[in-house]
């Protein structure tokens, strides 16, 4: 009866969950409407990381889930508390001791399961397991979170440097054909080195055009990661990058650092008990 119990509550609080969760985020998504500034730090992007999002919100929901289903097996497993009442009005017998129209009753019912063979304790570890199992997963899609800003937001400072070294080949390259132009109206260059230069122009102004592109389709994934569809940065400050005097560990000591400390490996190990 209590593994059915069990049952039911996880599909129950995944139903609730799941509204919650639909709901919160047409709420969320069309009340944020804060303007990124101009220009965008490193800092105030991260931030925003703290901010609702559809794969925060649904963390979070699991986890609440599961913190419930951990909670509904604790008290199924405890004391339970009942009243019973009962509210009648009878016509006695003639013969009755008890003349009296009354026939009322009030009841209070206490039920603990004295022993199950451990059944109780497998549910309840089990239940906290998933529990601390969803809250390493919800921190994972924070720290995940956090990454992909700090990816999105160097990815578009290198699309800048791209088309500012695009743009400057592309002058250079402009200037050195139309030289070569200038000298061969004076017959000094022949025709074929004039179209080599012209290609090579053209080649280096279609760069520079795939650069610029690039600058903002990186733009738009920005935005659509800091939870702003449509509001493209301009400009980016960029970080002044330093360790603070500090080296690097060794990779080996790094390396399982990762291994013992990640979220996500963590979350599984929680599973496993």
């Amino acid at each position: 009866m209590i593994a059915t119990k069990s049952g039911l509550l996880f599909r129950l609080g995944t139903t609730i969950t799941s509204l919650a969760f639909v709901a919160g985020i047409s709420i969320e998504v069309r009340a944020e409407t804060t303007p990124l500034p101009e220009p965008l730090t490193l800092e105030y992007a991260l931030s925003l990381a703290g901010e609702n999002t559809p794969e925060l919100m649904l963390a979070d929901a699991e986890r609440q889930r599961s913190l419930a289903v951990e909670q509904a097996v604790s008290a199924d497993d405890g004391i339970q508390v009942s009243i019973e009442g009962r509210a009648r009005w009878i016509e006695p017998q003639a013969l009755s001791a008890d003349p009296s129209n009354e026939d009322h009753k009030l009841g209070l019912f206490l039920r603990k399961d004295l022993y199950d063979f451990g059944r109780s304790h497998a549910l309840g570890s089990a239940a906290q397991a998933d529990r601390l199992a969803s809250d390493w997963r919800y921190l994972d899609v924070q720290s995940q979170r956090r990454l992909r800003i700090m990816a999105d937001f160097f990815e578009v400072l290198r699309a800048d440097l791209a088309f500012a070294r695009d743009n400057e080949d592309m002058a250079v390259a402009f200037i050195a054909l139309d030289r070569l132009r200038d000298r061969q109206e004076l017959g000094q260059v022949s025709d074929i080195e004039v179209l080599e230069s012209e290609t090579h122009y053209q080649t280096v102004r279609q760069r520079r055009f795939q650069s610029e592109a690039r600058q903002r389709a990186t733009r738009a994934r920005l935005a659509l990661t800091l939870n702003r569809p449509g509001q493209l940065p301009s400009r980016l400050d960029m970080p002044a990058l330093s360790l603070g005097g500090r080296e690097l560990p060794d990779y080996e000591k790094l390396w399982q650092q990762a291994l013992e400390n990640n979220a996500q490996m963590r979350a599984l190990r929680q599973q496993l008990v």
